[in-house]
């Protein structure tokens, strides 16, 4: 029996496990060496009026993150602000009329889920932040594109900070 001819597919999930492993490595390294440093990226506060989605194409532009050239970042936490009227309602959503979100990285094209992901079931709060297991690799000079959708029934403002490693390059 011949071996199967791999994927595209295929080849592109071992190429980022390949990348997890070198970046796993690489981590350790430098936090071994101390060049790396817990570190915060955050969007600014966007607001996302009602039934509007914040995406490529769209009225309102979608926030970015733009990663330093001087390191790559592991994301391994998320957490967020929800403001209505300037109360805080990260719990009182619904799942219903929860925000959505979609992490893009532009550099590469790739999502970091597979179709947007509700506000309650994704973003924590300050001693209780939304783990990402494994952490996700933003390489050096990469934009991150955070694309929102409210489908509740006020607008909202929202903000989302990854909170992660700074891995120096050398």
């Amino acid at each position: 029996m011949t071996n199967p001819r791999p994927t595209a597919n295929t080849t592109m999930k071992v190429n980022t496990l390949q990348a997890l492993v070198s970046a796993d490595a690489v981590t350790f390294r430098e936090s071994v060496r101390g060049r790396t440093k817990f570190y915060e990226y955050s969007t600014p506060l966007t607001n996302v009026p009602l039934g509007t989605l914040v995406a490529p194409g769209q009225p309102v532009t979608p926030p970015r993150i733009n990663i330093e050239a001087s390191s790559h970042f592991f994301a391994s936490e998320i957490t967020g602000v929800a403001l209505v009227t300037a109360t805080l309602l990260t719990y009182l959503f619904t799942a219903q009329i929860a925000p959505r979100i979609q992490v893009t990285d532009e550099g590469t094209g790739a999502t970091v889920f597979d179709q947007p992901v509700t506000w309650t079931s994704l973003v924590g709060i300050g001693k209780r932040p939304f783990r990402l297991q494994p952490p996700y690799l933003m390489r050096s000079k990469s934009n991150i594109r955070v694309d929102m959708f409210n489908p509740a029934g006020v607008a909202v403002s929202l903000q989302v900070t990854f909170g992660g490693t700074k891995v120096f390059l050398l």
